[in-house]
C-alpha cells in the first residue's frame, strides 16, 4: 500500500501547510504510524533548481468526535497540535486542551510582535567581547530584546522562535543590522574608540533574495568601515545550504566583513565543511564552556575545536565563561576570545558606549566590567 493510498483528501491549506483527512481510522495506532510514515518522507533531500534541500515537517492531529464536533473546531485543533509539535521538536502531536491556552498566549505574543518594530518595543544590548590574553574588550555582540508594553521583557527563548516562524526576522534581522551599524557611525562621530560589533543573522535572513546587497547598502548608507562588523550565522546554515553559503560569504567577505559560525561543537559539520567556507571565528557553544570544571569530555571537544581552529587559521571565541576557572583553562587550551558574566552581562547602549574609551587594565580583567 502507498502512502497515498490511505488518505481521502489532502489540501494545500496555505503557504507552507497541507490538511489531509483519514476516513474512518480504526484505531490511534493506526494514526501514529500514518504519521510516522509521512514523517520518513522528510528524511531524505529534495532537489530544487539544481540544489539540495532538506526541509523537516511537524504535524498536529485532530481526531473526530473526541477533538470536536464540527469541522471548524476540528481544523483548529490540529493547527493548535501542530505549533505544538514544532515548539516541542517532536515530528506530530495529538491535540490536547491544553495546548489551547498555551497556544492563545503564543498567538497573542505573535500579533504583538508585529507592531513591536513600529512601537519602538525593540532594543539593542552589547556583550562586550574579551581578548583573553590581556583582558582587552576587542568587541562585543549585538543582541535582541523585547520591551513589551504590558508584559515586561520577554524573553528572547520565546518570541525569536515566534520571529522564525512568521518570517518577521527577515524585517527585525534588517533592522538589527542598520542599527548597530548607525551606532558604530554615531559613536565614531563622538570620538569613541571603535569596536568591532558582531551581529546574529538567521538562516532565513541569510537566504532571502538580495541578502548580500542588501549588507552592501547598510554599510554605505552609515559609511562604517566594514571590518568592523563581524556576522553570526549557525553552524546549520553550513550543511543545508552549502552552494549558495559559499557564494553568499564570499561576497561579504570581499567587502571586508567578518564571518563567525555561532553555536559550534552543537551541529554536525565537519573538517570538510570547514575547509570550504570563508569563515574568521568559530564561537564554542557554552555548553561545552560551562562542562569545563565537571566534564572531560567537554575539555576534550573544546581542545578539538581549538586544535581544528588553529589548523584552519581561525580564531575562537568562547561564549557564556562565567568564572575564572573557565577563563585559566581556555586560555591554557589557547582560546583567543571569550565572552560572558564573568567579564559582563550585556549592557543598554547608554552603559556600553561609557566603556568605547582608552581601556584600563587591572590583573588581566576590565575595571568597568563588573558582575
Amino acid at each position: 500500500m502507498t502512502l497515498l493510498e490511505t488518505l481521502i483528501l489532502c489540501v494545500v491549506w496555505g503557504g507552507d501547510e497541507f490538511t489531509i483527512l483519514i476516513e474512518n481510522p480504526s484505531s490511534r495506532v493506526d494514526i501514529e504510524k500514518f504519521a510516522n510514515r509521512l514523517l520518513q518522507q522528510f528524511t531524505r533531500s529534495f532537489i530544487v533548481d539544481s540544489h539540495e534541500l532538506r526541509i523537516g515537517a511537524s504535524i498536529g492531529i485532530s481526531v473526530y468526535p473526541d477533538d470536536a464536533d464540527s469541522v471548524e473546531t476540528l481544523m483548529v485543533n490540529a493547527d493548535v497540535a501542530m505549533y505544538s509539535a514544532k515548539e516541542k521538536g517532536v515530528g506530530y502531536q495529538f491535540f490536547e486542551a491544553r495546548m489551547k491556552e498555551a497556544t492563545g498566549n503564543q498567538l497573542g505574543l505573535e500579533n504583538d510582535l508585529h507592531s513591536a518594530l513600529a512601537n519602538d518595543e525593540l532594543f539593542l544590548p552589547y556583550q562586550p567581547k574579551i581578548e583573553l590574553n590581556t583582558g582587552k574588550m576587542v568587541g562585543a555582540e549585538v543582541l535582541l530584546r523585547w520591551q513589551h508594553p504590558v508584559l515586561g521583557l520577554v524573553s528572547p527563548v520565546q518570541f525569536i522562535p515566534l520571529d522564525e516562524e512568521t518570517g518577521l526576522i527577515i524585517p527585525i534581522g534588517h533592522w538589527v543590522l542598520e542599527t548597530a551599524c548607525r551606532n558604530l557611525a554615531l559613536w565614531r562621530k563622538k570620538g569613541l574608540s571603535p569596536i568591532n560589533l558582531a551581529v546574529n543573522v538567521s538562516v532565513k535572513q541569510f537566504q532571502s533574495v538580495n541578502f548580500t546587497k542588501q549588507v552592501k547598502k547598510v554599510i554605505e548608507d552609515t559609511s562604517i568601515d566594514p571590518k568592523h562588523l563581524e556576522l553570526e550565522v549557525t553552524e546549520s546554515l553550513l550543511m543545508d545550504t552549502e552552494s549558495t553559503s559559499i557564494e553568499t560569504m564570499t561576497n561579504l567577505k570581499e567587502m571586508g566583513i567578518s564571518i563567525a559560525i555561532d553555536d559550534f561543537g552543537t551541529g554536525y559539520s565537519s573538517l570538510q565543511y570547514l575547509s570550504k567556507f570563508p569563515i574568521d571565528y568559530l564561537k564554542i557553544d557554552r555548553s561545552f564552556v560551562m562542562g569545563l570544571d565537571t566534564s572531560g569530555k567537554s575539555i576534550a571537544i573544546i581542545r578539538a575545536i581549538i586544535a581544528m581552529a588553529q589548523g584552519l587559521g581561525l580564531e575562537v571565541i568562547a561564549e557564556g565563561v562565567e568564572d575564572e576557572a573557565q577563563a585559566r583553562l581556555l586560555r591554557e587550551f589557547g582560546c583567543q576570545l571569550a565572552q560572558g558574566f564573568l567579564y559582563s552581562r550585556p549592557l543598554k547602549e547608554s552603559d556600553f558606549i561609557k566603556h568605547l574609551e582608552p581601556q584600563c587594565l587591572k590583573d588581566n580583567n576590565l575595571i568597568f566590567l563588573q558582575r
